[in-house]
C-alpha cells in the first residue's frame, strides 16, 4: 500500500545507480523499449530472464556470423522466421513461422548451420523481438538491440541494488518509479 512508500525526503542513497531519481530516468527509457508492461514480480523476473537470453542470442549470433564469414545482419535475416512483409506484431510470435528463409535453406544445405542451431537462433531472435521494440534485420539494428539489452540489464541491476538497500522487493520499488 501507499503507507509503505518513503516520503519525499527519502529519495535514494546516491548509490552507483544514482538513487531513485537515476532509476526513475532509466525506467522511463527502458519502459519505452519494452513491448509488454511490467506490473508484477513475475513480469520483472520474465523481463530479466528474457534480457539475459537476448544478450546470449546477440553473442551467439556474432560468434556464428564470424565463424561463417558473414555479417551479423545477414545471419539474423536468415534465421528469422518471417520476412519484410510480416507485420511487427506477428514477428514476435513463432507460431507465424513461414518455414526457413532461402538464406537459411542455403546455410543448411552447405552444412554451415544445423537444424537445431537454426531453431535455437530463431527462437532467441523472436524472444528478443517480443521483449524489446527493436529490429534485428541488419548490423545497425543489431547494434541498437545490443545497446537496448545493455541498458535494460543495467537498469535491472540498479533496481535490484536499490531495492536491496531499501529492504523492499524490486517490484515494489518499480511501482514507486511510475
Amino acid at each position: 500500500g501507499s503507507g509503505a512508500k518513503p516520503g519525499p525526503g527519502k529519495r535514494g542513497g546516491g548509490g552507483a545507480g544514482g538513487g531513485l531519481d537515476g532509476l526513475r530516468t532509466q525506467w522511463v527509457q527502458v519502459s519505452y523499449m519494452l513491448r509488454r508492461p511490467v506490473a508484477s514480480l513475475a513480469d520483472l523476473a520474465a523481463v530479466a530472464k528474457d534480457a539475459r537470453a537476448g544478450a546470449s542470442f546477440l553473442v551467439s549470433l556474432g560468434a556464428k556470423a564470424q565463424a561463417l564469414g558473414m555479417r551479423k545482419g545477414a545471419l539474423s535475416r536468415a534465421v528469422l522466421p518471417f520476412d519484410d512483409q510480416t507485420s511487427l506484431a506477428d514477428q514476435a510470435n513463432l507460431g507465424n513461422r513461414k518455414g526457413h528463409s532461402l538464406e537459411a535453406k542455403t546455410l543448411l544445405a552447405k552444412g554451415a548451420v544445423t537444424e537445431p542451431e537454426l531453431r535455437v537462433l530463431a527462437a532467441q531472435a523472436v524472444a528478443l523481438r517480443a521483449l524489446l521494440r527493436v529490429k534485428i534485420a541488419d548490423d545497425a539494428d543489431l547494434g541498437q538491440a545490443e545497446q537496448a539489452v545493455q541498458e535494460l540489464q543495467t537498469f535491472l541491476r540498479g533496481l535490484d541494488a536499490e531495492a536491496s538497500a531499501r529492504q523492499c522487493s524490486p517490484a515494489q520499488l518499480l511501482r514507486e518509479l511510475d
